[in-house]
């Protein structure tokens, strides 16, 4: 029997978090990672949260309290608080400099004229200033003057944003928003996607200030021809809608003289699976 002196979760928020888990443990079978690894980057992620949000003002963030927080013994929380620190403390979800900034720089690269080609298509660049040309080094610091240009570089290779053409010249892969070549890329922007998704959701549930918009259709009963007709819909509808957003977006970010305070994401899903028999329905 449950201790009644131990607060009980919510059965409804505990249904949740396993159906959001399952495809996370999917994932993580395909790739061999085993419980033992994952428990572990649990963990920290407990302590980093806890550490990083459920402060108090005045009052140092103890072993204790964060035990009493998570639930993890304070010794593994002295462990954990020693491993965080050895690499370094990143905290969870900062991203580089260059990708805060990729964001804008892409929108920079697909609506400003400077760089853009005959055919309105994000024209190939040099890599630094050449007899006045568009260059790479001219659409960083188009953006911002704070970062070098090769750090920008170096990150959107790595993530396959820009290939090297045989002459030397830089070209934006308009299709790395979904990756299809290179799965560390693939990964990074998943899972930047989903993390912003389940934050909206989160925070929606939280009832942490005004909602944000989270909406999805639900249909059931298709045959794969409908599916297949739907998913054409989406494809072309969702990137005429993106399309006018990240001109909206363009507009917007050109007529902020004060610098980046915000950032926004947005976004379209879908999804495709077989039905289940009324008796699978109601283990999901």
């Amino acid at each position: 029997m449950p201790d009644p002196a131990v607060p009980q979760a919510p059965p409804f928020v505990l249904d949740a978090v396993r159906r959001v888990v399952t495809p996370v443990v999917r994932l993580l079978l395909h790739f061999g990672i085993t419980y033992p690894v994952f428990a572990e980057l649990l963990k920290r992620v407990y302590v980093q949260v806890a550490e990083r949000e459920l402060t108090l003002p005045a009052r140092e963030q103890t072993a204790s309290r964060l035990s009493l927080l998570t639930g993890i013994h304070r010794q593994e929380i002295n462990r954990l608080r020693e491993a965080l620190a050895a690499a370094g403390g990143a905290p969870i979800e900062k991203a580089s400099a260059a990708a805060a900034l990729s964001p804008r720089l892409l929108i920079t690269w697909t609506q400003n004229t400077r760089f853009l080609d005959t055919r309105s298509e994000p024209a190939l660049l040099h890599r630094s200033a050449a007899q006045g040309e568009p260059s790479f080094e001219e659409l960083v610091q188009t953006v911002s003057k704070d970062i070098r240009p090769r750090a920008v570089l170096d990150e959107w290779l790595r993530l396959g944003i820009v290939q090297i053409t045989d002459v030397g010249l830089l070209k934006l892969n308009v299709t790395v928003f979904v990756p299809s070549e290179s799965l560390p890329a693939k990964t990074e922007v998943i899972a930047n996607i989903l993390s912003d998704h389940i934050s909206a959701s989160v925070h929606n549930l939280r009832g942490a200030g005004d909602p944000f918009f989270d909406r999805r259709v639900r249909v059931e009963g298709l045959t794969p021809e409908a599916t297949a007709e739907l998913r054409a819909l989406v494809k072309q509808r969702g990137h005429e809608f993106l399309q006018e957003i990240n001109a909206a977006a363009a507009r917007l970010a050109a007529g902020n003289a004060q610098g980046p305070t915000h950032r926004m994401s947005i976004g379209l899903f879908e999804y495709e699976e077989r039905e289940s028999n009324e008796e699978d329905k109601g283990q999901r």
